[in-house]
Formats: C-alpha cells, structure tokens, sequence
C-alpha cells in the first residue's frame, strides 16, 4: 500500500471509529509527544501528554499525563496517571488509568485487572466489564448492548437495547433497555463486534446494587431481575408524549419516514456542496493549506480541533461574562450610556464571532476532510502524479528543508469540483449510518477543526516570514 492510500486509510479509520467520548476537557494546556509505531513498551515512561495512533496499538508501559490512542486494535495494558481517550474497533483496557476513560468503537473491554479512578464514558456498540475491574465512580453507556459484571463504586447510566448485570454498583443503576423480542434495532452491525446478547434487561442472582435499579422498558421485565435488592426495582415506561409522537409517525406510514430522510440528507449534501464550492471560489489557497495540514499530521489536527472547540466554547462564555462585568462598572461609576454602548457592541461582535465559530463547526470543517479524502480518490483514479518537493529554507534559518506541498497551479477547477463532490457524497452517506454516524459526524468536526487552525497558523506564520525577509 502507499503512502497516499495508507494516509487516507488513516483518516477514515480515525473518522469512522473515534467517538465523542473525546468529550471532556485537557487536563493541562502543553505540548504533546506523539508517540510513532503504535507501541509504548513495558518499562517505558512517558512524562506528558500523549497522542499514539497505528492499526495496532499496545501501551504497556507508564504515561504521566493523559493518554490519546487511536487504532483498530487497541490494547492498554500499563499505567495511565491521567485521563485516557481511547478509540477505534476492538479496545481493551487491562491496567491503571487514574483519571477518567472515554471510549467509542465497535468493542470495548474493562479486562479484570483495570482499576479506573474517577468514570468511565462509553458509546459505541457493545461494552464489556469483566469480574475484578473496578470503576471509582460512575458509568455511562450508550449504544447497542452492555455486559457488566465489574464492580462500580457509584451509580451506572446505560441507555442501550440489551444489558446484562451481574455484577456491583455501591449506588442506583439506571437502565433504558428495549423490550425483549424487538426486531430491526441494529440495521447495520459495525466489523468486529462482539456477539449479540438477547433484547432486553437481566439482573443475576448475585448481582449487587446499592441503590434502586430503575428500569425503562416499553414492557415490564421483572422476571429477568433475580437479585434481591434492598431498595427495590422501579419500572417506568417511555415518556407517553413521546409515545404519542412514535404512534402518529406509524400512522403516516414507512414511506413518509424514509421521504423525511431522504429530504434531510439531499439537505446536508446541498449544503456541504454550495459551501465548499463558495471556498473553492474565493479562497482555495486556504482550503488546499487545511487539507494538505490534515494530510500530513491527522493525528495533531485530532487533538487541535479538541482545544479549538473547547476554547471556542469556553471562550464564549467568559467574553460575554467580562462584557456583562464591564458594563456594570461603567453603570456604577455614572457612565451609563457607555455602558450600554459596551453591551450593545459587545455582544454584537461577540454574536458574529460566535456565528463564525458555529459556521466553522457545523459545516466548514466538514468540507475541509471531504475535500481531502475526495482529492485523494479523483487523485488515485486519475493516476495524476504529485510532484517531488523543491528545498526550501525557512525564514531567518540556514539549511534546505522540504517545505509542505501547495500544489495548487498543478491542480484544475474540473478536478477540485469532482473532489469536492464525491468525498461530501461520501461523509454524507457514513454520517447516515445508525449510532456511529454521530460519531463520525464528531470526529470530522474535530480533524476539520484542527485543520482549519493549522492552515491559518502556516498561513500567519509565512506572511511573517515574508514581511521579516
């Protein structure tokens, strides 16, 4: 395979296998150390932060900040003394992560020896714990199936078709399960998955729950709860508004479903399309630079979009909390028609700022990863050969080295359109997959995000270089 097709393999297994479990925040803003091979060996300690990405990835040694892995087969056998962000088909946590874990794929495992410190987030399509690991606070799941028979020191959040409990929880389990014999559930089981257990809720014998198992089910199960339980067994069912509202989607019938599907997505790829060919107009030289930033380095763009979309978020926030406090101090001090002033202008720039933001979110990242993945296909089809790279110095030092590629006079508008519209083709089909289309609608907002920052961060830093020369 070559380094183009591998590359683009890389993306899509990033894009179609990483969750939002990435969805708290660093434990500390530093530089990073990527970690190259896939392996972080027995003995080995790493005193950072740490990205590590390959097909397979094994960690058996000691990571003293928070740990970023990403593969298809993912295995974490050593120490983690931060968080751990894990995410791909098959994962297995086997060791000590101190902080918190947060994982998405097709198949997780907390093996017997895994100790988590704080809680455990799960989506994807089966999670397993197995006797002997240990949860020091809660866990929350989403997806297709859960079998817990660890232990969990506080309260369990599942919100998935089947669950099977058999083992601890020192507080309340709470459960939305489907009823059992349901059909059609799962419409697309993702590669590697683990085998599927019956619909529906079961509580073993020697389950333990401190609290009250509260269940929500369209039908009662109780004869599946075996356990005694001190606090009792709650049954409710689903929200009867929201029962109201399935009942009169029945009525209008199968084919005004699939119609208002249908609409949703056409709306999605107009979108994309006209948006993207608006970039492709008026500024191409920055799309080429984001595309060609998520090309090289996927991995960092993952983990700058992660910081993008945390600040953007945050950053919000605290404008508009220092806006409201500088108004109030103009107001005290008699000057109240500049505080109004500062309000009004305030949030009107903060409003268009944020409007860019959520523009960039929701749409424009998503452009930036289908033009790339669509470049590489209309590329590989048309057998066009790339180049070789001419040395170039960077600015203020001495030596040559191969400066990024901005093909841009090389490539046609023909060419580009094509590429634009067969990788929004492509991301709007994967984004309509069942349970792991969120998921990778997340993921390319977060490598679209990430590109995006890189991009305009070489940008900047060559028109210094230039302006200095």
């Amino acid at each position: 395979m070559d380094r183009r097709a591998w590359r683009a393999v890389q993306i899509w297994m990033i894009i179609v296998i990483v969750g939002l479990g990435v969805v708290g925040a660093f434990g500390r803003v530093q530089a990073v150390e990527i970690v190259e091979g896939g392996t972080i060996a027995a003995g080995q300690t790493i005193e950072d932060d740490v990205f590590i990405g390959a097909e397979n990835v094994l960690v058996e040694g000691t990571v003293t900040g928070d740990l970023f892995a990403v593969g298809g087969n993912v295995r974490i056998n050593g120490t983690v003394e931060g968080s751990l962000f894990i995410a791909g088909q098959t994962l297995s946590v086997n060791g000590d992560v101190q902080g918190s874990v947060y994982v998405a794929g097709t198949g997780a495992t907390l093996g017997a020896a895994s100790r988590v410190g704080r809680n455990v987030y799960f989506a994807g399509y089966g999670l397993e714990t197995q006797p002997g690991s240990q949860v020091q606070r809660d866990l929350v799941a989403t997806g297709y199936q859960a079998v817990l028979a660890g232990r969990v020191e506080r309260n369990v959040l599942a919100s998935v078709a089947a669950m099977d409990f058999s083992g601890q929880a020192g507080g309340n389990v709470r459960a939305d399960v489907a009823a059992p014999g349901t059909t059609g559930l799962m419409l697309v089981t993702p590669p590697g998955a683990p085998a599927s257990i019956p619909l529906g809720i079961r509580v073993s014998e020697g389950a333990e729950i401190g609290g009250q198992l509260i269940y929500v089910s369209p039908e009662r199960q109780d004869d599946a709860i075996r356990a005694e339980l001190d606090e009792g067994i709650v049954f409710r069912t689903p929200e009867p508004g929201a029962r109201q509202q399935a009942q009169r989607r029945d009525d209008r019938g199968i084919w005004f479903v699939v119609l208002r599907w249908i609409i949703a997505r056409l709306r999605d790829l107009v979108t994309l399309l006209l948006l993207g060919a608006l970039l492709l107009w008026l500024w191409p030289r920055w799309l080429y630079r984001a595309a060609d930033a998520l090309r090289d380095q996927p991995l960092l763009a993952l983990g700058w979009g992660l910081v993008v979309w945390l600040v953007g978020l945050v950053g919000a926030a605290i404008v508009a909390v220092l806006i409201v406090l500088l108004a109030i101090m103009l107001g005290i001090i008699t000057l109240g028609g500049l505080a109004f002033a500062v309000l009004g202008i305030g949030f009107s720039l903060l409003g268009l700022a944020f409007t860019i933001f959520w523009l960039s979110v929701s749409y424009l990242s998503k452009v930036v990863v289908a033009y790339l993945v669509g470049r590489w296909i209309v590329d590989s089809l048309s057998r066009r050969e790339e180049r070789p790279l001419e040395p170039v110095a960077p600015p203020g030092e001495v030596g040559a080295e191969p400066a990024p590629r901005r093909d841009i006079e090389g490539r046609s508008p023909a060419q580009d359109g094509w590429a634009l519209v067969v990788g929004v083709v492509i991301y709007v089909v994967l984004r309509a997959i069942p349970i792991l289309g969120w998921l990778i609608g997340a993921v390319v907002t977060l490598l679209g995000l990430g590109a995006m920052f890189m991009g305009l961060r070489d940008a900047w830093q060559e028109r210094r270089g230039t302006r200095a020369a």
